[in-house]
């Protein structure tokens, strides 16, 4: 379950047998904070269609070099954004 939720959330999902194992953990965990970004992205029309969405985000660079990407894989669009949209759609 824990994995599956690392997963559709953009985490990781670490399995330590030994309590010896947290220190390189963290320090791996340390090092991908200190070099994340962060992008954010609001759809055009918030409250059509669906309310969950999926997501997929690729990257790449100019030299080819290996590139991690951690995202959601999905999304549920908030019942307030929804609401609003539909208003603004009746004009009100």
């Amino acid at each position: 379950v824990l994995r599956r939720l690392a997963n559709i959330s953009g985490g990781e999902y670490f399995e330590l047998p030994d309590l010896h194992d947290v220190v390189p953990v963290c320090r791996k965990i340390a090092a991908d904070i200190r070099n994340r970004y962060t992008i954010a992205y609001s759809p055009p029309d918030p409250g059509a269609g669906k309310s969950v969405r999926t997501i997929k985000v690729t990257a790449s660079d100019k030299t080819d070099a290996r590139l991690i990407v951690r995202t959601r894989t999905r999304y549920i669009v908030p019942e307030h954004a929804a609401s609003i949209a539909k208003r603004q759609e009746r004009g009100q």
